[in-house]
C-alpha cells in the first residue's frame, strides 16, 4: 500500500503575496493561488500601509491579510514568511498571476531535485494593453548564456555561481514564479533596512539583491514553462528601465559593503557588467526623456570609460537638459535612431 500523499492533499506551500496599493489587482493573484490544482495550506496577502481597499479586497478573496506600515515589498515578505505555517514558501506578487497547474508542476520538480531550495518557473510577460512575450525566459539572453543541466521534462538544474553570473548580467528570475524552502527564507531574510542605498535617480531590484545572497546556500532549478503572468504597467517599480539599469550598479555598492553574505563572485561579476549597464542606463533615460538622469549616468559612463559615444549622448543630455534645450529634444531622438543607434549595436536595452 503507498504512503503518498493524495492527489488533492494540500501541498505544505504557504503562498505570501506582499501588496500595496494594489485593489486593483490583488483579487485576481488571491483567486489564482486558491484555484491551483494542488490546493495549499494558506494564501497570505502582506497589506503594506496601502492607501486603498488592498486589505478588504484581499480578504473578501479567501485571504489571511496582515497588515503592517509601509516598509516595501522585501519587509512584506520577511513578514509572510514569519507568519507562515508552510514548509515551503511561494511568492507572489499582487499584480501578478498563475497558471493552474504552476505549483504541483513545481512540486513535482522540486520531489525529483529534493537538494534544491529555490525553484522557477518560466513565465509570460503581458501589459495592460495584452501580452508581451509569451515566454521570456526563451529569448532572455543572459538566461541562455547561463551553463544548465537538463534534468528532462522541461527542467534544468542552475549551479549557484553560474545562477550568480547569469542574474548579474541580466535579471531573469521573476519572484512571481519562486518558491522556496522555508529554512532558506528564514535564514536568508529579504533587505532590512540599511543594507542598500535608498531609491533615488536609481531602483536597486530587492529580489534581485536577495537571489545573490540566497545563492550562497542553494542551487535553482527552472521549469523551463510558463506558468506565471507578470504584469508590467506605470504603477509598477519595474515600469522604467532606466533606474532599473542603474540600480544594478549601485547594488555592486552594497556587495562590496559585504561580500561575504552574497554567492561567490557576485561583485567580479557585478563589477564586470557595470560599464554596460551604466550604458544600457543612459540610452534609457535618454529615451524616457529624463535628461537630467541622464547627464549623472553618462557621467559615470565617461569616468568609467572614457569612450567618445559616452561623451557625446553626455554632451547631448546637458543640452537637452538646459532651458530650450528640450525643444531640441525630438531632433536629437530622430538622430539617436535613424545614426547613433546602429553604430552603437552593443547597447540593448534591458528585457526581463
Amino acid at each position: 500500500m503507498s504512503d503518498a500523499p493524495p492527489s488533492d492533499a494540500p501541498l505544505p506551500v504557504s503562498v505570501v503575496i506582499p501588496a500595496y496599493d494594489a485593489g486593483r489587482f490583488v483579487a485576481k493573484a488571491v483567486a489564482t493561488a486558491l484555484a491551483q490544482t494542488r490546493p495549499v495550506l494558506e494564501v497570505i496577502v502582506v497589506d503594506d500601509g496601502s492607501r486603498d481597499d488592498t486589505a478588504a479586497v484581499a480578504r473578501a478573496a479567501g485571504a489571511t491579510v496582515i497588515s503592517q506600515r509601509n516598509a516595501g515589498p522585501g519587509a512584506a515578505r520577511n513578514a509572510g514568511v514569519r507568519a507562515a505555517r508552510g514548509s515551503w514558501i511561494a511568492f507572489l506578487d499582487a499584480d501578478d498571476a498563475w497558471h493552474p497547474e504552476k505549483l504541483e508542476r513545481q512540486w513535482a520538480a522540486h520531489e525529483r531535485c529534493p537538494e534544491a531550495q529555490l525553484l522557477a518557473t518560466d513565465f509570460v510577460l503581458v501589459s495592460p494593453g495584452g501580452p508581451i512575450a509569451p515566454a521570456v525566459l526563451r529569448t532572455h539572453r543572459a538566461y541562455r548564456d547561463t551553463p544548465k543541466r537538463q534534468l528532462g521534462d522541461a527542467t534544468v538544474w542552475i549551479g549557484r555561481q553560474d545562477a550568480a553570473r547569469g542574474l548579474a548580467a541580466g535579471q531573469f528570475l521573476c519572484p512571481s514564479t519562486v518558491i522556496v524552502a522555508r529554512e532558506l527564507a528564514e535564514a536568508v531574510p529579504f533587505a532590512e533596512p540599511g543594507r542598500l542605498p535608498p531609491d533615488g535617480v536609481w531602483h536597486i531590484a530587492e529580489d534581485l539583491e536577495w537571489y545573490l545572497r540566497a545563492l550562497r546556500l542553494t542551487d535553482v532549478v527552472v521549469l523551463e514553462a510558463p506558468l506565471a503572468e507578470y504584469l508590467a504597467h506605470p504603477g509598477s517599480r519595474s515600469w522604467r528601465t532606466g533606474p532599473v539599469r542603474y540600480g544594478d550598479t549601485k547594488l555592486a555598492d552594497a556587495v562590496r559593503a559585504d561580500p561575504l553574505s552574497y554567492a561567490e563572485g557576485t561583485l567580479a561579476h557585478l563589477d564586470a557588467v557595470r560599464p554596460r549597464k551604466l550604458r544600457e542606463a543612459s540610452v534609457a533615460f535618454l529615451q524616457e526623456g529624463d535628461y537630467g538622469s541622464a547627464r549623472i549616468v553618462l557621467g559615470e559612463a565617461w569616468r568609467a570609460r572614457g569612450r567618445p559615444e559616452d561623451a557625446f549622448l553626455l554632451a547631448l543630455a546637458i543640452l537637452c537638459d538646459r532651458r530650450g534645450g528640450r525643444a531640441l529634444a525630438e531632433a536629437a531622438r530622430t538622430t539617436w535612431r535613424r545614426a547613433l543607434k546602429p553604430s552603437i549595436a552593443r547597447v540593448r536595452r534591458f528585457r526581463l
